[in-house]
């Protein structure tokens, strides 16, 4: 967490720490000590690794607010499917990232969490829409993230970020 806070301050990517991904990684830690890491990795190949996550994801009990502050307060009743496939394969998501409101610019600006800068200029952008993951990401912040991309919004910030991004 500690270079996940550095990163944040930084380029102010993160939005919210997941707190229950501490309590999941200590049950992993848990399970391990009783079984063959072997067949664990087959069942569960994301076994252990933290990820993060584009604010706009639904995860239980946290904000889903796409950058608009008429959507505060309104947490997630449940995970969404890729939360829900993520825990399945072990994975452990740990923390929110910032996005712009309505996810429509390539900039990461928003009324409620403010601006992500550059994580290399911070008087430039670090693009949008996934902009909080490709900052977070690009100072050491996270190992993998999730974002989401119709327009540009992986591709462009991690273009900005000297990231490596997959889209499928």
């Amino acid at each position: 967490m500690g270079a996940t806070l550095e990163a944040h301050n930084k380029t102010n990517c993160v939005t919210m720490f997941i707190i229950e991904a501490i309590s999941r990684s200590k049950e992993l830690d848990r399970n391990m000590k009783n079984a063959d890491f072997k067949n664990v990795l087959i069942e569960m190949p994301l076994y252990g690794l933290p990820i993060s996550i584009k604010e706009s994801s639904k995860v239980k009990g946290y904000d889903q607010t796409r950058g608009y502050a008429r959507e505060l307060r309104n947490f997630a009743r449940e995970d969404g499917v890729m939360i829900k496939q993520l825990h399945k394969a072990g994975a452990i998501p740990f923390v929110l990232t910032n996005v712009p409101q309505s996810l429509l610019t390539i900039t990461c600006i928003n009324p409620i969490y403010g601006t992500t800068c550059n994580p290399y200029n911070r008087s430039r952008t670090c693009g949008g829409s996934s902009g909080g993951e490709a900052a977070l990401i690009a100072t050491g912040g996270s190992f993998m993230g999730i974002g989401s991309d119709v327009g540009g919004s992986i591709r462009i910030p991690a273009h900005f970020s000297k990231n490596q991004k997959h889209k499928k």
